[in-house]
């Protein structure tokens, strides 16, 4: 590079400099990325344009003293301010639920406007799809297809609360199917399932709490593993309470990201990734998955193996490349696989497993086991391959038992 574009490469930067420092001190957002652009001779390749906003305490505090106005695309709902009398009250809401604030509090201090449960998702191009709370499995050539738009099942809402069903846009055509779930799920899924709650009595009043209380929800808490003990004593805990277990896994899956991601900022390692904010996701699926079920992940999976007993010792021995690996070394870190576990090796390309998964999953239909499945994770940065339109398209031709 000649002396000449050096110079001028500083002057840009120094420009832009000077734009960024004039665009912090703004008191109003501004949109600074034109300028910067000339400045620099670039432009940014997203197509929103970067935004600087100030940080204005008394910008917060108005928002903050704003009545929010909650509205579900369904149901719209109005918020009831204060201040308002009685009379206006009455004009300005529609015939829908309303939501009251807490008339206990200052008339000074914030209004609180309680959470309205949502009974649509919106997304993209305004397009909508129904959420039922209420979870009914499709089996191909048994079951019926679900009319219209195939709904979002929800258990609980934004703010941690579970849902009751009352705001459910999609309502299923058979409720005595969905009534005898929880029984024949109990009954053809009991490999880890004891018949009795002797062992855990702490499980068994923990399920008729929440069937009293979320009477809506008893199919689902009766057919869910996590709520019933486990045959044998779990060798990591010593105990049969599945939950218990569930709960321990996750906390020490989340001290080994934040230890293993440590090391690979020191250098220790050449890469990882970590699955923060999935951890129920895993152990939730691996609770009701089989040992013979064959699992295929991409690289935020680790609880599900976790689950199935690989220890912590095996998942450092990968991530470091020594003797003690079971890929001898020859993988990236995070690639784990386990043959004894039924969890295949992790391939770098993303959305290759998706495929490999319906291929899986046919070889079991031709082997004439019935109850084994094949089980695929990915996000949607996989859906967005080929392999996931011909994963699924294969997987839905041959009717293979695989679980996406």
């Amino acid at each position: 590079m000649s002396s000449q574009s050096k110079v001028v490469l500083m002057q840009r930067a120094l420009a832009a400099r000077r734009l960024l420092l004039a665009a912090s001190k703004t008191s109003s957002s501004t949109s600074y990325s034109r300028m910067l652009a000339k400045a620099t001779g670039t432009r940014f390749l997203s197509s929103v344009n970067p935004v600087v906003r100030r940080d204005d305490k008394k910008e917060r505090e108005a928002v903050l003293k704003q009545t929010i106005q909650i509205q579900s695309p369904a149901r719209p709902v109005a918020a009831k301010r204060i201040n308002d009398p009685p009379n206006a009250q009455a004009a300005q809401t529609p015939p829908s639920p309303t939501i009251e604030t807490d008339t206990s509090s200052s008339s000074s201090s914030s209004s609180s406007v309680m959470f309205a449960s949502p009974s649509e998702l919106t997304f993209t191009g305004n397009a909508t799809i129904p959420i039922t709370s209420r979870l009914h499995l499709i089996r191909p050539g048994q079951d019926d297809t679900p009319r219209g738009i195939w709904p979002v099942f929800r258990l609980m809402d934004e703010d941690g609360t579970f849902r009751d069903g009352s705001q459910d846009a999609y309502l299923h055509d058979d409720e005595a199917t969905l009534a005898s779930d929880s029984i024949t799920s109990r009954t053809q899924c009991n490999t880890y399932i004891e018949s009795d709650d002797q062992d855990c009595p702490s499980l068994a009043e923990l399920r008729e709490t929440l069937c009293q209380t979320y009477p809506h929800l008893a199919a689902e808490v009766q057919r869910n593993r996590l709520l019933w003990p486990a045959k044998f004593n779990y060798a990591d805990t010593n105990s049969k309470d599945t939950l218990a277990r569930a709960h321990r896994q996750m906390v020490r899956l989340r001290e080994m990201d934040t230890i293993l991601q440590n090391a690979q900022r020191q250098g220790r390692i050449s890469f990882y990734m970590t699955c923060r904010g999935e951890e129920a996701i895993h152990f939730g699926a691996a609770s009701a998955l089989e040992p013979s079920d064959v699992i295929l992940a991409q690289y935020r999976e680790q609880g599900v193996l976790m689950w199935r007993g690989f220890t912590l010792q095996q998942f450092t021995d990968q991530c470091f490349s020594n003797e003690a690996d079971l890929g001898k070394g020859r993988q990236m870190p995070v690639h784990y696989g386990s043959r004894a576990l039924n969890y295949q090796t992790i391939s770098s390309p993303l959305g290759t497993q998706i495929p490999q998964a319906s291929g899986a999953a046919y070889r079991l239909k031709l082997a004439g086991k019935k109850d084994a499945v094949s089980v695929c994770f990915f996000g949607e940065g996989c859906a967005s391959t080929t392999d996931f339109h011909s994963g699924l398209n294969f997987a839905a031709t041959l009717k293979c038992p695989v679980i996406f």
